[in-house]
């Protein structure tokens, strides 16, 4: 996902290769492969993904050439695998932007209640934050739990 041809090319965003590649695990079908082209909405390196068990594709954070993003992009892998390579789909924003920028959060999944209803909810925890091209010192006990 994403990423950049030549390390001096981080602080040009149009020279960033601004796509989602799948590869085929299965040898015999990569002669084969017919799958989209996928770009990102919002161009960023370094995000953390997260599929869900109904193939939803989560793409969270990340940075640009100079600072970590709150962006949320998202794609639904059933249409990606029904598509074809004549296809070019792209990544939207899901939910509100995270509360914090970060590049590399922590995603995890819980149950949690309210009153009589159980809801799975996606946890992002931590990340490191980058500001003009300056990576942030962690805080430590971490201040960034987010729902």
């Amino acid at each position: 996902i994403n990423g950049v041809k030549d390390i001096n090319d981080l602080s040009n965003t149009e020279l960033w290769y601004n796509d989602i590649i799948f590869i085929p695990l299965d040898y015999t079908e990569r002669f084969f492969n017919n799958l989209p082209k996928i770009q990102l909405k919002h161009k960023v390196i370094d995000p953390t993904l997260y599929v869900t068990e109904s193939n939803e594709l989560y793409i969270f954070g990340g940075r640009d050439a100079s600072n970590a993003k709150n962006y949320i992009q998202y794609i639904d892998l059933n249409v990606v695998f029904q598509s074809t390579s004549a296809d070019v789909l792209t990544t939207m924003d899901r939910f509100e932007p995270m509360r914090l920028n970060r590049v590399s959060p922590l995603i995890d999944t819980r149950i949690l209640k309210a009153g009589d209803i159980y809801d799975s909810c996606l946890v992002i925890f931590g990340g490191q934050d980058f500001v003009n091209n300056q990576w942030i010192d962690i805080e430590i006990p971490p201040n960034g739990l987010q729902l």
